[in-house]
């Protein structure tokens, strides 16, 4: 037990200097992602796919710190009951770790962790519990690679999807998903997705990106949909995963020019 919170305290301690609390938090997600990632990769669910903005981050290099955990399956019958014990054995008879909880609801499992104030991050008065949560859907019909995994003294091999693969869903994620910030937001986006997006058009050739899928059609609907984004908005969803808050600000008040610069099409 003591190996994962003093871990944990040691981000509590290189960080409390970063004045978001929100940021903060999700450095702490990130650390404890690598030990459910050592979990899948080193025992039978290794065949699981990983995908979403954890996998560009983790695999891609994608320069912005991530929550959660995403994964496609193939089986029809995936059990998740078992995923859920075969998890919790592995904290508490490998990591000799027991200070979480495991609940599951529409193919996601949601680990709490109440040790918020053991690692000195919450006060008397906050909540001790850190949340991690853990998605599942059936898999997309994109291609799979596996990639190598080296960092905070664990070594596995990765099943993701490729870049093309993962550019295609994201793309889709920024035009398509439906949220909206309370009452306030207007137009349905993420901003992870926006900045992603950029990133991906911005950098993605250099990663081994295809520019094929780059259409002329596609740079239309991207840039439309940009045209309609508010910087605000668009700050309010990135801020917390990002150290520098003066870079995110500068992001988003020029992100419609930005992407509108970095964009091309075949």
């Amino acid at each position: 037990m003591a190996i994962i919170i003093d871990e944990l305290k040691k981000v509590v301690e290189d960080n409390k200097n970063n004045p978001n609390p929100e940021f903060r938090r999700n450095l702490l997600k990130e650390r404890l992602q690598v030990y459910v990632l050592n979990f899948i990769y080193t025992s039978k669910y290794k065949d699981l796919i990983f995908t979403g903005e954890t996998c560009l981050r983790k695999f891609y290099d994608l320069p912005r710190i991530s929550e959660d955990l995403d994964f496609n399956f193939e089986e029809s019958d995936f059990n998740f009951e078992k995923f859920q014990k075969d998890l919790s054995d592995y904290f508490i008879k490998k990591l000799k770790f027991d200070k979480f909880s495991l609940k599951f609801s529409h193919k996601t499992v949601l680990i709490k962790f109440p040790i918020l104030r053991e690692i000195g991050f919450a006060g008397p008065n906050e909540s001790e519990v850190l949340y991690l949560k853990i998605d599942f859907a059936q898999s997309d019909k994109g291609k799979t690679v596996i990639k190598p995994f080296t960092s905070n003294g664990f070594t596995f091999f990765a099943r993701c999807y490729d870049l093309n693969t993962l550019f295609v869903n994201k793309v889709d994620a920024y035009l398509n998903r439906i949220y909206k910030r309370g009452n306030i937001q207007k137009v349905n986006f993420k901003g992870r997705d926006a900045f992603d997006v950029y990133w991906m058009v911005n950098d993605g050739i250099k990663l081994g990106l295809d520019g094929k899928l780059i259409t002329r059609e596609l740079v239309k609907n991207i840039l439309a949909k940009a045209k309609k984004v508010k910087p605000d908005d668009l700050y309010f969803d990135l801020s917390n995963f990002f150290a520098d808050q003066v870079f995110v600000r500068q992001f988003c008040d020029n992100f419609y020019n930005l992407l509108k610069s970095s964009i091309k099409y075949v």
